[in-house]
Formats: C-alpha cells, sequence, structure tokens
C-alpha cells in the first residue's frame, strides 16, 4: 500500500502554511484536529504500518506520547514524526496557566525527541532541542513551492536607491515583539511609506494598537487587516518587508519564519535584525536581506547589488533540502 503522511494539530495550525508546505512535498496526506473526540481515530488510523503520523507544536504533546506508548505496547504501528514548532520559553511576562503548561511540556517533549524522528522550524530550533535533550532534529524550514518567475517579474521594477520614496510592508501578527514603533517613525523620515496587513494579537493592550495606527498613519501608510495565505499577491505592490523584530527571544533569534520565504519569493528585501543570525546567515549575500541600522544609516551593503541567481539559488537549495529532510524523517525516503 502507499504510505499516507497524516498532520495532527489544531484546527488553526492546520490550515497555516507549515502545514500546507508539506502537504505540498507529500500528496497523499490529510490533516487531523487535535480533539477528545478524534482520539479513537486516531489510534485506529495508527494500526496501519502505512501510516505516518506529524505532530504539531508542543499542544500535540499528550497525544503524541500516548501514541508513542501505544506503539510500544505494539498497539500502534505507525511512524510517529514531532515537528517542533517554537522553542519553550518561560518568561516572567506569562500568566501562570500557560507558565504551568509550558512546564508540563518540558518533560514531554524530552520523552517524545528522545524517541521519534524530530523535525523543527531552523538550526537555531534544532540546537537548543540537542543541548536541552540531547535529542536530533532534522531542519525543515517553512519554505512553499514557487515559481521562479514571480520573483523576476517583481525584480524587474525593484528600486535600488536607498533615498527614494518606497513602501515597506509588514505583514502577519501584529504585536509589540513584532513591531518597533520607533524604528518604524525612524523609516518614515527617511520617506518610505509603511503599511501593515494583518491581525492583531490578542495580547496587544488598546494603547498599543491606537499608537501603532497612528504612526502607520504617518507619510499615507494604512492598515489593510487581515489577509490569506492562499493569496498573497498583494506583496508583488511592495519593495520592503519590514522583519526586524525587536524581541531577543530565542524564537526571534532564530527564527526562519515562513513569512521571511513568501516575502523574499516575491522579490521583497527583508529589513532584519542584527541578532536575527540565521536569517542573515542564509540570505545576506543574495543582497535581499539587509540589516536595518546599517539600512538606514547608509552603511556599505549589499543594496543596490541585489543578485536574483544567488535568490533563486538558495531559495531552490533550502526547499529541495527541507523536503529531504521531512521525507526521511517520514521514513518515505
Amino acid at each position: 500500500m502507499t504510505k499516507k503522511i497524516i498532520h495532527v494539530s489544531s484546527d488553526k495550525t492546520n490550515r497555516s502554511s507549515r502545514v500546507k508546505s508539506q502537504l505540498e512535498i507529500f500528496s497523499n496526506s490529510a490533516t487531523l484536529s487535535i480533539r477528545l473526540s478524534n482520539v479513537l481515530n486516531i489510534i485506529k488510523a495508527g494500526r496501519s504500518r502505512d501510516v505516518v503520523f506529524v505532530f504539531h507544536q508542543q499542544l500535540s504533546l499528550p497525544i503524541c506520547a500516548l501514541i508513542l506508548l501505544l506503539k510500544m505496547l505494539r498497539v500502534v504501528k505507525a511512524e510517529i514524526v514531532y515537528d517542533m514548532h517554537d522553542i519553550i520559553e518561560i518568561t516572567r511576562d506569562l500568566s501562570l496557566s500557560r507558565k504551568l503548561k509550558k512546564i508540563v511540556s518540558i518533560p514531554l517533549e524530552y520523552f517524545v525527541s528522545k524517541r521519534v524522528n524530530t523535525i523543527t522550524v531552523s538550526r537555531g530550533g534544532a540546537q537548543i532541542l540537542q543541548r536541552r535533550y540531547g535529542a536530533v532534529a532534522r531542519v525543515v524550514y517553512n519554505v512553499q513551492s514557487y515559481t521562479p518567475l514571480q520573483v523576476v517579474r517583481t525584480l524587474s521594477s525593484h528600486p535600488v536607491n536607498r533615498t527614494s520614496r518606497n513602501r515597506i510592508l509588514y505583514f502577519g501578527k501584529i504585536s509589540e515583539d513584532r513591531l518597533c514603533l520607533d524604528t518604524i517613525g525612524k523609516l518614515q523620515k527617511y520617506g518610505f511609506v509603511f503599511d501593515l496587513v494583518g491581525r492583531f494579537d490578542t495580547s496587544v493592550s488598546e494603547n498599543w494598537r491606537n499608537d501603532a495606527l497612528v504612526t502607520i498613519g504617518q507619510n499615507g501608510g494604512q492598515f489593510f487587516g487581515e489577509f490569506s495565505p492562499d493569496n498573497l499577491a498583494f506583496l508583488s505592490k511592495y519593495h520592503f518587508a519590514y522583519m526586524a523584530f525587536p524581541s531577543q527571544s530565542l524564537n526571534i533569534s532564530y527564527s526562519m519564519p515562513n513569512k521571511l520565504f513568501q516575502a523574499l519569493t516575491y522579490g521583497l528585501v527583508c529589513l532584519v535584525n542584527s541578532h536575527q543570525k540565521e536569517t542573515i546567515q542564509e540570505f545576506y549575500h543574495t543582497g535581499f536581506v539587509q540589516e536595518i541600522d546599517s539600512f538606514m544609516q547608509g552603511e556599505p551593503s549589499n543594496y543596490g547589488h541585489l543578485n536574483l541567481q544567488a535568490l533563486e539559488l538558495k531559495l531552490n537549495s533550502v526547499s529541495r533540502k527541507s523536503a529531504d529532510n521531512f521525507l526521511k524523517a517520514s521514513r518515505i525516503k
């Protein structure tokens, strides 16, 4: 029989770009929601040797651990993969309930990652997993298949004059750890127009939300609301993507977000902070990733020397390697 991959996560995660990118890698795939009513269905599906479960995020760890125990008892025969999207970080600003959830997740993640094939979103995430648990994880970036001509069409009208009046876009979750309003104000002083697309996070205060909208409105910037990950054509209108996340948490420092790959696919120059080391290491040589402080100060950089061929080669390389790692973790390749 043909192998079948079943992605197990919340309804929201199953609609995410990460899961969609993995669905593209192997066509005979499906999704199952983490619900108590689905536990028996998951166990039933797991009795087949031709099934591969991919459990996403720490939210799936309790069910993943249950299925692993049943596999050890030979009730379940399916292969199991754990996909660690985020590094567990316990910070002071978290509510007590969220802290408890993360504390409970640590022994579960240790138990699972030491016994099943594990994948994660970045090299930094894999290194943290190795240091914490002695577990090995393959890196599967959040890169989806793309048409190189998308990049060519976008680049054909790409400006290289930093002082010209251009539009910068931030798209995604809108929160204080993602947007620095002071930095946006500095960019506007250089004549840039800053647009915002996405949804304000529930953690955001009403005062910060209002301040963000007022700041964005300078120089004619606009807030366009939410977007569908299935329709990213709006990216082709922009020259720059703001990804200079101010937070220096592990998840930001080692992040390789799907928004990065989506923006690069459309030929946007991505502005990042110096602590986003993996992003810089992977893409700075193409000219399409720039450290924002150097960019604003006009210091010598790769900007103005955008290397389309290097970008395409890099996107193709990480796409192939990620697909290969995913299939190896799933024991399909």
